[in-house]
């Protein structure tokens, strides 16, 4: 008896709030309700060497027409992408924005990129990573989400290729891994 009791308090208490909530004209809204805490994470598909380390340096996102561009709060530092398989990610970078919609993700990287095979370092060139950053194209509208996580696959496997005078280079393949921000 005393439990429903309790839950008949609880569900007028919820009831009068929503009553109030309708006829108060003084309401103040918050200054974060368009925005959106972003979290950007990175996973990897597998490759038969040890290791494929990145050099993330920072990542920014572009709104709708690239008008608007953020520098996200980045964990800056080398990343072994092999490290991030089987389910496995990693948060990389994330910010409380204001953009309602996310048209590009760039990935900015440095000079120490490796490849490590068969337990001997090589260096892992990757054209204009470190210029213009790796861009990556999503259709991400943000609009009534608080909290948003997209994951990027850095897909090693197929990106890393051994060039006919023994070095390596990098061709990024970058996915986005949430149905809800792929670009059709």
């Amino acid at each position: 008896m005393k439990q429903k009791f309790t839950r008949f308090l609880f569900l007028g208490g919820m009831l009068a709030a929503l009553l109030n909530s309708g006829c108060n004209e003084d309401v103040t809204v918050s200054p974060f309700e368009n925005m959106t805490l972003l979290n950007i994470r990175l996973t990897d598909a597998p490759l038969d060497v040890d290791e494929v380390n990145i050099d993330l340096q920072s990542i920014l996102v572009k709104g709708p027409g690239g008008q608007e561009e953020i520098q996200l709060n980045t964990n800056a530092g080398i990343y072994d992408l092999l490290d991030l398989q089987n389910g496995i990610d990693v948060l990389v970078a994330n910010a409380v924005i204001s953009l309602d919609e996310i048209r590009q993700v760039r990935l900015v990287l440095g000079e120490d990129n490796t490849v490590v095979v068969d337990g001997v370092e090589h260096e892992l060139k990757i054209p204009s990573g470190s210029q213009s950053g790796l861009k990556i194209q999503v259709c991400l509208d943000l609009t009534g989400m608080p909290v948003y996580s997209l994951i990027l696959d850095f897909d090693a496997a197929e990106s890393v290729y051994q060039l006919g005078n023994g070095r390596y280079q990098m061709r990024p393949v970058i996915r986005v891994v949430n149905p809800d921000a792929r670009c059709n």
